[in-house]
Parts: C-alpha cells; structure tokens; sequence
C-alpha cells in the first residue's frame, strides 16, 4: 500500500506560514526598539511647599549629546504651574535655584536626549544651621502632558 501523500492544500498552507514568519522576523529585525524613540522624562518629587526653603536644581546633558529640556514645576493636582526650556550642549551643566514656594510639589522634566538631574532644598534647620535635603528622581513613561522636545 503507497504511504499517504499530503494534499496541495496542506503543503500550501505550510508553506505561506514559513514565509509569514520569516517576514515578521525580518520586520522585527529591523525595527527599532520603541523605548528608544521619544523623549526622555524625569520626574522629581516631592518638593515642601510650605517649607521656607530654596530649591536647587542641576542638569546635564550625557552620551556626548546635546539637549532640549522643558522643565515643568507642577502643582499637586498635576496642573503646571510654569515651563523653564534649557539648551545643553555636549557635556555642558547648568544649575539654577529658586524658592521652593514658586516650584510646586514637583518637577517634569522632558528632554530629547538623556540627562542627569539633580534637585534639592536647602533651609534653616534647628540652631540656625542649614540643611540641605536631597529630592529623589526617576524616569516616567506617562508625562503630564503629551509633546515634548
């Protein structure tokens, strides 16, 4: 008795799907990651607004790129309150500080390349001495509104 040969549809049907998947790899291959496209965002929080203190703030541009910062001071409900833009050439730094009443509870910053950002408070502790206080960062995905650089 002849072994069972497959019909045409079948070996069709395989052969459409080797394909497919090859194509989809090849795609694949070739796309770039979507984490590397877009801006990048940091958030800074949070900061003492009824606190008499001064706000500082330090950003650098890193990996030999310049950049575009839009610094956003936000409200606690997220509405922000004003927008600072910063231009960094390779490797530049630049710091400002500002009263941290006129900051909000917190920053955004939206950058078209990556950057270090720094932020603290300083106030008058106890026995008049000052005191500086360190406001963690951390990368976002969700800014507080959409755009960027």
């Amino acid at each position: 008795m002849p072994a069972p040969r497959p019909s045409p549809t079948v070996i069709a049907f395989l052969l459409t799907s080797i394909l497919v998947g090859l194509v989809t790899l090849g795609v694949g291959l070739l796309a770039t990651p979507a984490d590397a496209e877009g801006p990048v965002v940091i958030e800074c929080a949070t900061f003492p607004v009824t606190l008499n203190s001064t706000s500082l703030f330090r950003f650098a541009a890193v990996s030999g790129q310049a950049a575009h910062l839009e610094v956003d001071f936000l409200e606690i409900d997220g509405d922000i309150i004003q927008t600072r833009q910063l231009d960094l050439v390779p490797g530049a730094t630049t710091t400002f500080s500002m009263p941290t009443h006129r900051v909000g509870i917190a920053i955004q910053v939206i950058a078209s390349a990556p950057v270090e950002v720094e932020t603290a408070y300083v106030y008058q502790g106890s026995g008049g001495v000052l005191e500086r206080r360190m406001v963690p960062c951390k990368h976002i995905t969700d800014p507080v509104r959409g755009g960027g650089p």
